[in-house]
């Protein structure tokens, strides 16, 4: 599946960045909501040079990156690991977003989910969350308050690549990475097919 990175940054209440790219790191710019993302036209969701101008500003900011791939002690997990696995015991999110503050950044980036597919919020669209983990910690609602009380700009890293909530779908966990430095010649055929309308559903509502 290809999550709308763009239109996530629009339905989120805050500003959302995303790591991707640097078009989709402009988490700063008002939210503009789309009655329908599956029409929009091509080219559509291209910033203009006012809110790349406006991401240039910031300069300086945090990446977060913190999950149960902490935990595994694998950046790409399986998503076989049982929730509980996930269980930071002194986790204190005011102390991240203090030390952007104290360094001189302007905003922070919060891996919400990545390609275990464990969610650091307690999502109404699987278990396999903090809900049900060895911290039950909403760290994004903890993370959206820190930035808030320091002035920070708060932005969202949510991975579409799911190991764990695969609805009959294929990530490129089983068919490997070939193909995948081929960009742009015939990338996007060389992936193993992975997408089926259930996983496609799951993320969409997942990021509404």
């Amino acid at each position: 599946m290809k999550v709308n990175r763009r239109d996530f940054l629009k339905r989120t209440g805050h500003s959302t960045l995303s790591a991707a790219t640097a078009g989709s790191l402009a988490g700063i710019i008002p939210a503009i909501s789309s009655a329908n993302e599956n029409t929009q036209k091509r080219g559509s969701q291209r910033l203009s040079l006012k809110q790349l101008k406006n991401w240039e500003d910031l300069h300086y900011g945090m990446f977060i990156h913190f999950g149960m791939s902490t935990f595994v002690e694998n950046e790409l997990p399986d998503g076989r690991s049982p929730s509980s696995t996930y269980a930071p015991d002194s986790l204190d999110v005011d102390q991240w977003i203090s030390v952007a503050r104290d360094a001189g950044m302007k905003y922070a980036v919060l891996t919400t989910k990545h390609v275990a597919g464990h969610c650091l919020w307690p999502s109404k669209h699987t278990d396999y969350t903090v809900a049900s983990s060895g911290n039950t910690t909403d760290v994004v609602e903890k993370f959206v308050k820190a930035c808030d009380k320091r002035g920070i700009k708060p932005g969202f890293y949510y991975c579409s690549w799911d190991n764990h909530n695969r609805f009959g779908s294929k990530t490129p966990s089983d068919g490997g990475w070939n193909g995948m430095n081929s960009f742009p010649q015939t990338q996007v055929e060389n992936l193993p097919p992975y997408t089926t309308s259930l996983y496609q559903n799951f993320q969409t509502a997942q990021i509404k």
